[in-house]
């Protein structure tokens, strides 16, 4: 889809190299998949978990509202908040 982007733009196919996605197409490695497995167990072995990464200002106060009503239906869910830019946390 972007590479054909690039070519209705004018780039010529010969110019032209997609090599995918560095967010989607890396691979995990055992050890890797092992310590999220230890981790699982450690903070939430019984609980179910979200995730909500790389937030901008004025999301978290979205996430948190969303995350108070979940927790109506799953009281023992888990919010891992990670901001984008942890520098606007004092």
């Amino acid at each position: 889809e972007d590479g054909n982007r690039f070519l209705s733009l004018g780039l010529k196919r010969n110019q032209l190299a997609v090599t995918g996605s560095l967010k989607f197409d890396i691979s995990v490695t055992p050890e890797l998949a092992a310590r999220a497995v230890t981790l699982r167990r450690q903070w939430a072995p019984h609980r179910k978990v979200w995730i909500a990464t790389s937030t901008h200002d004025g999301e978290e106060q979205i996430i948190l509202q969303a995350h108070k009503k979940l927790l109506e239906a799953f009281p023992n869910l888990l919010l891992i908040l990670v901001p984008r830019h942890p520098e606007r946390f004092p």
